[in-house]
């Protein structure tokens, strides 16, 4: 039973099921832009999108394995603590990847081409996950900008396996997507193993700017080839967003809720956009403030731009099943981790502490 509950919990954090309902949104979203998909083809689509962010997550902590050991921040890691060995990842990955093509298979029935592009975002999601930090593969930020396909790309296909057909609005949306993988991936991947990745010499958009980690709370000192880098990309996002948003309401007959949407995207996109140059004319920064002052605001504008966008009142039900799941996991994660700290002998607390 204790060799089970830890391998459960290990497959669990191996495959990062917390979050892999928000990792999979793209691919709901994209199957319910289309009117008529059958909630069957909408439902394997958005599990699909599951698993395929389970076997990414997967092959990162199995490449990283050796060197995760050095990050504090990964001391939690299966691979790390103990509770799966390499050969139980790798089994693993392997099921969740024979289970996403298994998938792919059913998805491409109507459509025989449709199977290549679906299994080609697995391999980008294999290949991003293996290779993204290391020397002698692709340049980082080709690995970035690939990133951001693997975002937007699910939109777009999963309006055609269902049968419809993407409108000016949806592609701005889906370019505006592919425009923020590469600045999600530097201000919140990169930034966030820093200092580790400087340790282990891994091979980062971030670092290859000249990024460094400075301070005892996090600080980074930023360069003027990054913030110009991040400015640039994070500008062409933010003005695909607003006109994808501008496009969908610029049709007669719109329901009001949609313009109220719309005009809400608008609203934090601006916001985000401004608060990215504020924090930019500062040398130092820290990775919070990036991510609350300019990457939430601007998840919430793509969230909102893409609910306008979609003629069917179903992606309601998947945003709060989605949030909703992330949320309540990560509250009992907590919980339980509180309720092991409690029950921990005090020396031991001590000591954990101390560490």
């Amino acid at each position: 039973m204790d060799k089970t509950m830890r391998l459960v919990r290990a497959f669990y954090a191996l495959g990062r099921i917390n979050v892999a309902p928000v990792g999979a949104f793209p691919y709901g979203m994209g199957a319910l832009m289309v009117p008529n998909a059958p909630v069957g083809q909408v439902v394997c689509f958005y599990v699909f999108g599951i698993l395929t962010h389970c076997v990414g997550c997967a092959v990162n902590d199995i490449v990283d394995s050796r060197t995760d050991g050095l990050d504090p921040l990964r001391s939690g890691a299966p691979l790390v603590n103990g509770d799966c060995d390499r050969r139980e990842a790798l089994a693993f990955t392997c099921a969740a990847t024979a289970c996403a093509g298994v998938v792919a298979v059913w998805l491409s029935r109507e459509m025989v081409g449709a199977i290549v592009p679906l299994l080609a975002l697995l391999a980008i999601g294999v290949y991003g996950n293996a290779c993204q930090k290391k020397f002698g593969g692709l340049h980082p930020f080709f690995v970035d900008w690939l990133f951001g396909i693997f975002i937007g790309a699910p939109v777009w296909l999963g309006i055609l396996i269902c049968g419809g057909r993407p409108t000016v609005s949806v592609l701005l949306l889906v370019a505006s997507l592919v425009a923020q993988g590469p600045t999600l991936n530097m201000m919140r991947g990169n930034l966030k193993d820093l200092q580790h990745d400087r340790t282990v010499k891994a091979h980062t958009a971030a670092l290859s700017l000249g990024v460094e980690p400075i301070g005892p709370n996090g600080e980074i000192l930023l360069t003027r080839a990054f913030r110009h880098y991040c400015a640039l990309v994070f500008a062409a996002a933010a003005v695909l967003l607003i006109c994808a948003g501008i496009a969908a309401v610029s049709h007669p007959q719109q329901f009001t809720v949609r313009i109220v949407l719309a005009a809400v995207a608008a609203g934090f996109t601006l916001a985000a956009t401004a608060e990215l140059y504020i924090s930019l004319r500062s040398e130092t920064v820290t990775l919070r403030r990036f991510v609350r002052r300019v990457l939430f605001p601007m998840n919430v504008a793509t969230l909102a731009t893409a609910v306008s966008l979609c003629p069917r009142w179903e992606i309601f039900g998947i945003c709060v099943a989605t949030y909703a799941w992330s949320i309540s996991l990560s509250v009992l994660a907590h919980w339980f981790a509180r309720r092991r700290r409690l029950r921990l002998p005090p020396a031991l607390t001590r000591t954990n502490s101390a560490r």
